[in-house]
Protein backbone atom coordinates (compact mmCIF):
# COMPACT_ATOMS: atom_id res chain seq x y z
CA UNK A 1 0.00 0.00 0.00
CA UNK A 2 1.26 3.28 -1.11
CA UNK A 3 0.33 6.13 0.88
CA UNK A 4 1.56 9.84 -0.24
CA UNK A 5 0.98 12.49 2.47
CA UNK A 6 0.44 16.03 1.34
CA UNK A 7 3.22 18.64 2.50
CA UNK A 8 1.32 19.43 5.97
CA UNK A 9 1.80 16.07 7.16
CA UNK A 10 -1.51 14.53 6.77
CA UNK A 11 -3.21 11.80 4.77
CA UNK A 12 -5.66 12.72 2.28
CA UNK A 13 -9.20 11.56 1.48
CA UNK A 14 -7.89 9.71 -1.11
CA UNK A 15 -5.43 7.54 0.78
CA UNK A 16 -8.52 7.19 3.07
CA UNK A 17 -10.47 5.28 -0.09
CA UNK A 18 -7.61 2.18 -0.20
CA UNK A 19 -8.40 1.38 3.98
CA UNK A 20 -11.51 2.81 4.30
CA UNK A 21 -15.18 1.42 3.04
CA UNK A 22 -18.73 3.45 2.78
CA UNK A 23 -21.70 1.44 3.55
CA UNK A 24 -25.29 2.29 1.93
CA UNK A 25 -25.90 4.66 5.09
CA UNK A 26 -22.90 7.02 4.12
CA UNK A 27 -20.85 5.33 6.98
CA UNK A 28 -17.24 4.88 6.72
CA UNK A 29 -15.57 2.01 7.98
CA UNK A 30 -11.64 0.85 8.11
CA UNK A 31 -11.22 -1.99 6.39
CA UNK A 32 -10.22 -4.97 8.48
CA UNK A 33 -6.43 -5.37 8.52
CA UNK A 34 -5.74 -2.02 7.66
CA UNK A 35 -3.51 0.81 9.66
CA UNK A 36 -6.66 2.39 9.93
CA UNK A 37 -8.34 -0.68 11.83
CA UNK A 38 -5.50 -1.02 14.28
CA UNK A 39 -5.52 2.62 14.96
CA UNK A 40 -9.31 3.18 15.50
CA UNK A 41 -9.43 0.06 17.67
CA UNK A 42 -6.41 1.38 19.85
CA UNK A 43 -8.26 4.69 20.36
CA UNK A 44 -11.57 3.50 20.88
CA UNK A 45 -13.70 5.80 18.37
CA UNK A 46 -17.46 5.34 18.32
CA UNK A 47 -18.91 3.85 15.88
CA UNK A 48 -20.37 5.19 12.82
CA UNK A 49 -24.01 6.07 13.01
CA UNK A 50 -25.76 8.11 10.43
CA UNK A 51 -25.76 11.13 13.06
CA UNK A 52 -21.49 10.63 13.25
CA UNK A 53 -21.02 8.94 9.72
CA UNK A 54 -16.87 10.33 9.85
CA UNK A 55 -16.35 8.55 13.46
CA UNK A 56 -13.92 6.61 11.83
CA UNK A 57 -12.66 8.75 8.45
CA UNK A 58 -12.39 12.21 10.86
CA UNK A 59 -9.75 11.14 13.11
CA UNK A 60 -7.81 9.30 10.04
CA UNK A 61 -7.15 12.91 8.28
CA UNK A 62 -5.26 14.56 11.70
CA UNK A 63 -1.51 14.73 11.91
CA UNK A 64 -1.62 12.75 15.17
CA UNK A 65 -2.35 9.67 12.66
CA UNK A 66 -0.11 10.57 10.16
CA UNK A 67 2.62 10.60 12.67
CA UNK A 68 1.37 7.27 14.33
CA UNK A 69 1.47 5.39 10.67
CA UNK A 70 4.49 6.70 9.66
CA UNK A 71 6.09 4.77 13.39
CA UNK A 72 4.04 1.92 12.15
CA UNK A 73 5.34 1.47 8.48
Amino acid sequence: MEIIMNTINVLTWKDLFTMMSRDNGGRWTANEGTPAAKYIEENGYRTPSRAWPHSHSKPLLTKKFAKWLAAQL
